[in-house]
């Protein structure tokens, strides 16, 4: 793992994008250096910075969920997000539909959300598939609830292994 860890640090300081996430992963992950978050995060923001989708959609997510040592910042979230996911990359769209669904950083919209989170879940990401799940069993204001939709996506996301968990105001209570 050093000598991996290496070899893509010589391909980050080269300019290589690639080698500039991997070494950030790397750093983030302590995987054959020692772990230093906030170095890894700079290679992370340099490949963003320079147009990597997958570095994108990485700093959307640790700015909408504090993941990273990251503040919350819904602005930079919805900046990464929107940038990562016109480039088709699935975390970056799954937290473009959150953002939309949610207001984080944009103005609310549920087509938009649905729109973004499809395209996530239908890219295989388990928690879109579980988000839309969500999405349709709640519908919109308490009405509008697609329960064949809401089961389809549940069923894929719990297929991958997803533990879907219903809001409390929507399990039904248990018959004894």
């Amino acid at each position: 793992e050093r000598a991996a860890f290496e070899l893509v640090k010589k391909a980050a300081l080269a300019g290589n994008l690639v080698g500039q996430s991997e070494t950030g992963w790397r750093l983030c992950k302590g995987i054959g250096c020692e772990e230093n978050i906030q170095e890894g995060l700079s290679w992370h923001k340099k490949a963003a910075e320079s147009g990597r989708a997958y570095d994108q959609g990485l700093l959307a997510y640790a700015y909408l969920y504090r993941h990273l040592s990251l503040e919350q910042d819904f602005d930079e979230a919805f900046k990464w997000a929107r940038l990562s996911a016109t480039q088709g990359e699935e975390l970056g769209q799954f937290v473009l539909g959150e953002c939309y669904r949610y207001g984080y950083g944009v103005a609310k919209d549920r087509n938009l959300a649905i729109e973004w989170l499809k395209k996530s879940a239908n890219q295989g990401y388990v928690r879109a598939q579980a988000e839309l799940a969500e999405v349709f069993y709640e519908g919109e204001d308490g009405g509008n609830r697609d329960f064949l939709e809401a089961g389809r996506w549940a069923s894929l996301a719990a297929d991958a292994g997803h533990p879907i968990e219903l809001p409390p105001k929507f399990r039904l209570p248990r018959v004894t």
